[in-house]
C-alpha cells in the first residue's frame, strides 16, 4: 500500500462524511452527516423519530463506514421486526454495498457481510434478547433502526456485549 492510498484509508477512517461521499457515493444532508460525526464521537448515540428523515439511510452508511474502517469490527443492527430488518435497513445497505464506487469486498448475503472470520455485519431479528449476548470484538458498533419500537431486553442484551 502506497503512502495516498494510506492516507485515503486513514481520511475514511477519520471521517465518516468523506467515507459515505468518496467511497459510496452519497450525499448526505446536514442532519445525516451530525448523526454520523456523533457515532464517530460518542459511545451512545440517539436520532430522535421523524418522518422520512433519512434515518434507515443513514445507519446504512454507518454501518459500512463502521465495518470498513475498523479492522475486525463487528457491527449489529436490528429494527422492531425482521421485516424491517430484511426489507429496509439491509435493504439500504445492499443498494450502498452494490453501489459503491470503489468495490467493497468480503461476502454479502441476505443480513449479512462477512469480511473475516471475525468481521463482518450482522441483521439480527429483536424478537429474542438471547441473540444478542456472546458477541465481541475491539470495535462494535450496535444499531438499533427505529429504536422505539425495539423492546427493553434487547437493549439490556445488546449492552452485555
Amino acid at each position: 500500500m502506497n503512502e495516498t492510498e494510506r492516507t485515503f484509508l486513514q481520511k475514511c477512517k477519520q471521517d465518516p462524511v468523506f467515507f459515505c461521499e468518496k467511497v459510496l457515493g452519497v450525499r448526505l444532508w446536514s442532519k445525516q452527516k451530525d448523526i454520523l460525526l456523533s457515532i464517530r464521537d460518542n459511545s451512545n448515540t440517539i436520532v430522535v423519530s421523524c418522518n422520512a428523515g433519512g434515518k434507515s439511510f443513514t445507519m446504512a452508511c454507518a454501518t459500512l463506514w463502521w465495518l470498513y474502517t475498523h479492522k475486525d469490527s463487528l457491527v449489529l443492527t436490528t429494527a422492531p421486526t425482521w421485516r424491517q430488518v430484511v426489507s429496509v435497513l439491509w435493504a439500504e445497505i445492499g443498494r450502498l454495498y452494490s453501489n459503491a464506487r470503489i468495490p467493497l469486498g468480503g461476502e454479502m448475503t441476505n443480513g449479512k457481510i462477512q469480511l473475516a472470520d471475525k468481521w463482518y455485519a450482522l441483521g439480527l431479528p429483536s424478537s429474542e434478547e438471547v441473540r444478542f449476548q456472546g458477541y465481541h470484538a475491539e470495535d462494535i458498533l450496535i444499531i438499533f433502526d427505529e429504536a422505539a419500537g425495539v423492546d427493553l431486553p434487547i437493549y439490556t442484551a445488546a449492552a452485555g456485549n
